[in-house]
């Protein structure tokens, strides 16, 4: 059988919790942050794509422009 340990009333209540011990307890219990991780992971991968979608677009359009501004020039005779 464990000892118990008896902890008389007079005795300072900051010695007798440990922050440290419940600091790792809840870090290893609670699932924030994995999850603030994994939001932040999507959230990259999210702007990667768009930043890859907006150049994407960016140089098709300004090939549209340069096509559209050749074949206008050469029926203008500029």
């Amino acid at each position: 059988m464990p000892a118990v340990l008896h902890i008389p009333s007079s005795f300072p209540p900051f010695l007798v919790t440990c922050p440290m011990r419940d600091f790792i307890r809840r870090f290893l219990t609670e699932e924030d942050g994995p999850t603030a991780v994994e939001y932040a992971v999507m959230l990259a991968l999210i702007v990667g794509v768009c930043i890859t979608s907006v150049t994407a677009l960016a140089q098709r359009t300004g090939e549209s422009f340069n096509t559209s501004a050749a074949n206008l020039s050469s029926v203008w005779g500029s």
